[in-house]
Formats: structure tokens, sequence, C-alpha cells
């Protein structure tokens, strides 16, 4: 594979070889975008979509939920679509207690403290956040 080959794949992938229109927000964040820095999600889109309006990605996230906000490498906040969720997250769930305290590392004393058991916490929170983005 030649290195021509593989900047295509990528730039295809990335939607950077063609402008995609205003309904296919989803689609332009299939790899999903990092949004530590305010405004570099819409930024992102823009160089994807033609007109892009920012009320766009809110309606996307806030209202159709077809696009979701999620801590995934290395801690960091993307932008990916919701369908996509899981692609996003399981790999980085912790697999063991220890591994668990060190992502809710704040709660973790209090959750002592009321003696509620860490991973059926974060199943309940699992199932609910899961309920709530099929709505």
């Amino acid at each position: 594979m030649t290195r021509e080959q593989i900047l295509a794949f990528r730039y295809s992938r990335h939607h950077l070889n063609n402008t995609l229109t205003r309904k296919n927000i989803v689609e332009a964040a299939g790899v999903g975008f990092q949004t530590g820095i305010p405004g570099t999600t819409i930024l992102a889109l823009a160089t994807r979509i033609k007109d892009l309006k920012s009320s766009d990605l809110e309606d996307a996230l806030q209202n159709k939920k077809s696009l979701v906000e999620v801590h995934c490498l290395r801690e960091a906040t993307y932008v990916v679509p919701s369908e996509d969720f899981a692609i996003f997250t399981k790999g980085i769930y912790p697999t063991s207690e220890k591994d668990l305290e060190f992502f809710v590392q704040p709660g973790t004393r209090w959750l002592k403290e009321n003696k509620l058991d860490l991973e059926e916490v974060l199943n309940a929170v699992s199932k609910i956040m899961g309920d709530v983005l099929k709505n």
C-alpha cells in the first residue's frame, strides 16, 4: 500500500475530500471530534459541511440526540455519533475496582462513606444513560 493510498483513505474517512450537507452531520462526526477547547467541534465540522451553523450542532446534541459527548481516549471529551457510543467508550471501560476508582476519584470516598458499591452505581448510571440516549 502506498503513502498516497493511505492518505486518500484517511481523507475519505474524515470527509476531507468532499463537502457534505448539513443533513450529514452524523456522518461527518463519524471519526469523533475532541472538544477540549471550546469551538473545536464546530470548526472541525465546518471543514466538512457546507453552510453549517452552530445551531445544527446543538440540535444534533440536544434535540435529535444523534450526536453525544463522551469521555474516551486518554479521558478526553469527544463528540461522536450516538449510534457509535459503545465503540468510543467500551474500550476504555475499567476492568478492575482499582481502575474504576481512578475514573471517579472525587466520588470514591463518598461512595465508601455511604456504603455504596462503585460497580453497581456505575452499572445503574450506564443503564439510565442508555435509556436517555434511546429517547
